[in-house]
């Protein structure tokens, strides 16, 4: 297993990610600031959930099938990928609601107060109606949303991959951290928390917080804003070949 090879394509995929989410939520803004509905931002996130989750579910099942010399065994088809959108869509309704919302509540307080502002100088509604989708609409706060989001549901989608494939084989498996490289993120905890493989079942402790994986909604923003990190996974069997330290 070359981590570096898999930091390199988990890099080129968020940056897939990020590109894809940032217009997919700067519609989004946009268009509640023409017309301020709360759906609108509960699709765009179902929306990017389900095609980052799949996607990255996809790459990392490929990638374990490969370390494990199974090229021809537990292919993805149609079903996994199903189970997989259908799965991804329960969860963001059911674990991201408080964070939408919150996304949504920011979103509402920022018309307010464009409104009111514009409103004591002056200006009028087609005016204010064009200077609030500039600045609610702002290409910046949607890189921020697709990039936060983009690492938690890449992560979900390994983590996902993984549990299906033990549920196939049988195989007790393992996961590593894996930093992104970042120079702009050089948290110490995330870069220390390498190459060192645990049960798949145990938590990573990244300054004191329990986390499942890079990403993880549980955990602080300090620890998930923009961080960029991902994990893999890979049987005990090669835990013991390449890592035997660990065990």
């Amino acid at each position: 297993m070359n981590l570096n090879n898999i930091r390199t394509d988990n890099n080129k995929a968020i940056r897939k990610y990020e590109r894809y989410g940032t217009r997919l939520f700067l519609k989004a803004l946009q268009d509640q600031a023409e017309n301020f509905d709360p759906e609108i931002m509960y699709n765009a996130y179902i929306n990017f959930y389900q095609f980052v989750f799949t996607d990255a579910a996809k790459r990392s099942y490929t990638q374990i099938r490969k370390e494990e010399a199974k090229t021809k065994d537990f292919v993805v088809d149609g079903f996994f990928l199903s189970s997989w959108r259908f799965w991804i869509k329960d969860y963001v309704m059911k674990n991201l609601v408080t964070s939408i919302a919150g996304v949504n509540e920011n979103t509402r307080l920022q018309i307010q107060t464009i409104t009111a502002n514009l409103l004591s100088e002056g200006f009028n509604p087609n005016q204010i109606a064009v200077q609030i989708k500039k600045l609610v609409g702002s290409r910046s706060r949607a890189v921020a949303i697709a990039r936060t989001e983009g690492t938690t549901a890449n992560n979900l989608g390994t983590r996902r991959s993984a549990e299906d494939w033990q549920l196939q084989t049988g195989e007790a498996m393992y996961k590593i951290w894996i930093h992104s490289g970042n120079p702009t993120d050089p948290r110490s905890a995330h870069i220390s928390a390498q190459n060192k493989p645990i049960p798949s079942t145990d938590n990573f402790n990244i300054n004191g917080s329990s986390m499942q994986f890079p990403g993880d909604v549980n955990a602080p923003l300090s620890e998930r804003v923009n961080c960029l990190c991902t994990h893999t996974y890979l049987s005990e069997r090669l835990v013991r070949k390449r890592f035997p330290e660990a065990l």
